[in-house]
């Protein structure tokens, strides 16, 4: 590289603005969604039902975020904590699936987290520890076990128990002890889900490993504000 064009790169560098670094993902992010919707057509073709995720009424930004407005303020869309991300939960469509109006296009490189590939486990924070911003938080493991990001709701008619099976998977893989399957009065064969809010993390384990397609019979729903339970 000459001086000339080692002058122009300097240049253009130094000039480069935030939401234009964030305009330079774009392409790869599209090319991210394709794949991911040639993914599900694999499948498809397999033989296996494929996954549908859950409409969320709010999408789920990570632990140590603290809340909808500081992540969308402070996120750069550097993608650092997807790449470093062990179970494949933070992605950049998940934050597509609900688009929120008071943001707008602030979230068009952002993630947010979403659970066919697994969930947020407790003693991972490798999010918090790479995120150069400031939009993820460092947390410990023990901190983030006493945080809620969003909360776990059960969707009855399609879970397998209201159609006379017998699955407690949801209960047994919660890491808080969140969810009961507790018999229904009018059919004791038969099971209802109960979600204790002020035990659910939002880590969307439950909503992983239902087994019930193409959608979960769990969804998780983002909190706008993080609290801790």
């Amino acid at each position: 590289m000459d001086n000339k064009e080692k002058s122009s790169y300097s240049e253009h560098e130094s000039g480069c603005s935030r939401r234009g670094f964030l305009g330079t993902v774009v392409g790869s992010l599209l090319a991210a969604g394709i794949s991911g919707e040639a993914l599900a057509e694999e499948k498809k073709a397999s033989g296996r039902p494929a996954r549908v995720n859950p409409e969320r009424k709010c999408y789920i930004v990570p632990f140590g975020a603290q809340s909808l407005a500081n992540f969308h303020r402070r996120c750069v869309g550097c993608q650092l904590c997807v790449s470093s991300c062990p179970n494949r939960v933070l992605n950049v469509k998940a934050s597509h699936k609900v688009i929120d109006a008071k943001y707008g296009l602030l979230n068009l490189e952002q993630p947010a987290m979403s659970f066919e590939n697994g969930y947020c486990r407790p003693e991972c924070v490798k999010c918090s520890q790479v995120c150069p911003a400031g939009a993820i938080q460092p947390l410990s493991a023990s901190r983030k076990t006493a945080l809620q990001v969003g909360l776990a709701e059960w969707n009855g008619q399609i879970c397998l128990n209201s159609r006379g099976a017998s699955c407690k998977a949801c209960q047994k893989i919660c890491p808080n002890g969140a969810i009961s399957a507790v018999p229904l009065e009018s059919d004791p064969k038969k099971v209802q889900i109960v979600v204790d809010p002020e035990r659910c993390m939002g880590c969307g384990a439950c909503e992983y490993i239902c087994p019930c397609r193409p959608q979960p019979a769990m969804c998780v729903n983002g909190l706008e504000v993080h609290r801790s339970v």
